[in-house]
Order: structure tokens, then sequence, then C-alpha cells
């Protein structure tokens, strides 16, 4: 039997022993909670903490919070109606286990954060506005930028993942942080896609958890260029498509395989030189076949690619948008049967 019940997403009650009736909650979901974020996506667009996983489980650390790592066979998931778990990300994890904190853990963590003293800004004019984890836009001119180490969470899939917290994507050999920067700055197209920025050039209001150090942020453009190099070079396996191509090229029989085989040789008013001159077109017109094919895969590839992230976008612009409605019914700027219905088609569930 189970030690553990999904009773609903993301959430588990114990089940059997001396902590039976004890909630416990996925740290994903302890995340989206501190950071203010809606159930759907493990960040924001606009949130009040701009905690990555990494300083969450350093803030955990520093609260003397605990995290209890649940192996998955020991939870029972939630299934849908044809059977099959509906949390896969956390069904998935088989060697690490399940990270979870329990009601009372997460109470004292919300409260250490909550004596946090607020950082205030004295400075009244700066060149950029905090946006959310990792982005950050120039008031100048408005345009956005994502720091390095938001690029390199887009790409491992840590960043946005959907309602079901699948990951878009697991590359084979994730990129360091310097090889990515090596990697932006080779295929970086002009100076302003690529610009250093430190904390006290960003309007962060009252934010905490900022960045300490000055860092590099890349234009949206540059920034899907890495992701789509990435996750078309491994996530699709490009290599080996190529390969089985490349192989069939190998294996294209010749003319005189087949003259030979069936004692056609004497036969044929062809000469040598002929029989040399088809083959050599065979192999001509078969390898342009093959290149042609490598293209439409590497074209179709990129294309896929680029949709997913074009979806992981559009999830956390959905979330902002929700975000403002919420405020503006709020503070009674909008009807309020509007806003619910704003709220209703903009769900990502």
């Amino acid at each position: 039997m189970k030690s553990y019940k999904e009773i609903r997403q993301w959430l588990y009650l114990e089940t059997q022993g001396i902590h039976k009736g004890d909630v416990y909650f996925n740290i994903v979901y302890v995340l989206a909670i501190l950071n203010g974020t809606p159930e759907s996506i493990a960040f924001k667009s606009v949130e009040t903490m701009a905690l990555s996983m990494s300083r969450l489980k350093k803030e955990i650390k520093k609260a003397g919070t605990l995290i209890k790592t649940v192996p998955v066979n020991n939870i029972e998931f939630i299934k849908n109606a044809n059977g099959e778990t509906i949390d896969k990300h956390s069904a998935g994890i088989v060697d690490e286990g399940v990270e979870i904190i329990s009601s009372t853990n997460l109470l004292n963590l919300l409260q250490f954060e909550n004596k946090k003293r607020k950082r205030n800004q004295t400075k009244q004019n700066y060149p950029y506005q905090y946006i959310t984890f990792g982005e950050i836009e120039r008031k100048s001119d408005g345009n956005v930028f994502l720091s390095l180490l938001r690029t390199q969470y887009d790409i491992k899939g840590y960043g946005y993942p959907n309602g079901l917290l699948e990951k878009p994507s697991e590359p084979i050999t994730p990129p360091s942080l310097n090889v990515l920067r090596e990697k932006a700055k080779l295929i970086a197209q002009d100076d302003d896609q690529i610009i250093k920025i430190g904390p006290n050039e960003i309007a962060f209001g009252l934010r905490t958890n900022r960045p300490k150090h000055a860092e590099l942020y890349l234009s949206p453009s540059l920034h899907d260029q890495l992701y789509n190099y990435y996750l078309s070079g491994q996530k699709y396996d490009l290599s080996n498509r190529k390969k089985s191509i490349d192989e069939i090229v190998k294996s294209t029989p010749k003319v005189t395989d087949y003259t030979i085989h069936n004692n056609l040789t004497d036969t044929w008013d062809m000469s040598s030189d002929d029989i040399a001159a088809m083959n050599n077109k065979l192999k001509r017109d078969v390898k342009n076949i093959a290149a042609q094919a490598k293209k439409i895969i590497k074209s179709v590839s990129d294309s896929e690619v680029h949709s997913k992230h074009e979806l992981i976008e559009a999830q956390r612009r959905l979330a902002s948008i929700r975000s403002l409605v919420k405020k503006a019914k709020e503070q009674n700027q909008i009807d309020s049967s509007i806003a619910d219905q704003i709220d209703h088609l903009s769900n990502q569930y």
C-alpha cells in the first residue's frame, strides 16, 4: 500500500504512519505560492518574490524548513479517465523522488519570508524596469531583454512548465552558463542583442531577492535562437535522422549491379563510360534528394520547437492578463462579469 495519496494536483495526503493525515505540498507548488503565481505555471509574468528553484531551496534552508523526498512508487497519483497519471512530471522523477514540504513547514517558510525587510530603492529614474524572473524592459524604447540564467532555465525546461508540469524539453546535455554565454556571443548579430546590466540600473519596486551582481541579458530574438539551437539539435535527434538518410545514399545500387547480376553487360549497346556516367548521375540525384530531405527535417523540427516556445510564452502572457484583470476588478476599474469572462477565457485549464 502506498504511503501518500495525491488529493489534488501537487497536494499529497499521508495515509500511513505517525504523520497520517498530514498534508504536503509539491516543491514546485511552494515556489508558485511564494512567487504569487497562478497554479498553471511555476513562474508568473508579474510576481513579488522573483525566486528561482535554486534560490527557493536556499530560502528554505535559511528558514530552517525541511524538504522531504518521497519515492514516486510511494505516491498514489490522480489518474484521468484513460487511467493515465495526470501529473506526469512528478511521476517521472524516478531517481530523485518527489520533493515535498508539509503544511506546517510551508507556514514557517511563509512567515520567514514575510518578516524580510522590504528593500526600498532611493533612486528616482532607472533605465530598466523589472518584469519577471530574468526579464527586464528598457524604458527608453520598450524593448524586452532576458537574462542568460533565464535563457538557460527555458532551455532546460525549468522555467514555465504547463498545467501538468511537463517540461517542454529535456536536452541530453544542457548547456552550462559559460557555454551558453560563448554561444550567444558567437551568434549575436549586433551589440544590442547582448547587454550587461547591473541591479542598480533596474527599478525593482518592493520586490525582494534581487540579483546582487551585473548580469548578461539577451534580446528575445537571440534567446529564441539559442532555445531553438539546443532543442532542435537534441530534443528531435536530427543527427540520427540524417544518419539514416546518409545510409540510404551509401546503399544506392549502381547500374552495373543490375547488368552484371542479370548478365546484360554484353547485350547492352553501351560503353563502360556510358555506364559510369549513368552511375554518377544516379548518385548525384540521390544525394540531391537526400540534401532536400535533411533540409525539410531541420525546417520542420525548428518550426515545431519554435511553436512550443511560443506556446510557453502565450501561457505566461495569459497569466499576466489574468493578474491585471484581477487587479482591475479589485479596484473596481472593470465590470465584475466582464472580468470573470476574461479570466475564464484566458485560463489554461
